[in-house]
């Protein structure tokens, strides 16, 4: 201890920090022999600790190999292959967009206003409450090959079997699952005849 204390004070003292330091500028003085000595059981306690550490680090890898253990994981294999590249083509698609699924079409097939369609029996629905006329309805299979319930407007009709209508898409509010309106004055349905004041 003594001794290495003794080398580095006589190192410090060779410095030429120390000797330009008492060469150059003569009113301040060169360090103490007592600082000399502090400095140097500074100096020497640092390098004993890091020495210490480096060969704490040597012994333990000379006694031991440097190899690099990982945790235990699962063998890889096909499904989970699958299973990354649907994730990268799900993550390509983006963010799903929700699109409001179009409204159906009574009329069926093709879309469009109107449809040419064939009585097949006239029938009466009793409408929802408070309403409770019953409302003539008739059920008819359209050009499209469908077959659906059709309300005829206005007071009268002249329609029966085979007759022919054109029936249009309006929704009867008060009588559920009605959604097709018969077209008056076109094919067999007559207009709305109107009825004259009988004179008195």
């Amino acid at each position: 201890m003594a001794s290495v204390l003794s080398s580095a004070v006589r190192g410090l003292l060779r410095s030429p920090q120390v000797a330009l330091k008492g060469r150059l500028n003569p009113r301040i003085n060169a360090p103490s022999l007592p600082d000399l000595v502090s400095i140097a059981a500074r100096q020497f306690s640092g390098l004993s600790l890091t020495t210490a550490k480096t060969t704490a680090v040597s012994s333990s890898s000379s006694s031991s190999p440097s190899v690099k253990t990982h945790p235990p994981c699962r063998h890889f294999n096909f499904g989970d292959l699958v299973a990354e590249e649907r994730m990268a083509t799900m993550h390509a698609w983006g963010k799903p967009v929700r699109k409001r699924p179009r409204p159906k079409n009574p009329l069926g097939g093709e879309r469009g206003p109107y449809r040419k369609g064939i009585v097949i029996r006239t029938i009466v629905k009793k409408p929802k409450k408070p309403n409770s006329a019953n409302r003539k309805c008739v059920l008819v299979r359209l050009s499209s090959g469908k077959e659906t319930t059709a309300y005829i407007p206005g007071e009268g009709h002249n329609l029966q079997e085979h007759s022919a209508v054109l029936v249009k898409v309006r929704n009867l509010r008060d009588v559920p699952g009605v959604k097709l309106y018969c077209v008056r004055g076109k094919y067999d349905l007559q207009h709305v005849v109107k009825k004259t004041p009988q004179a008195k």
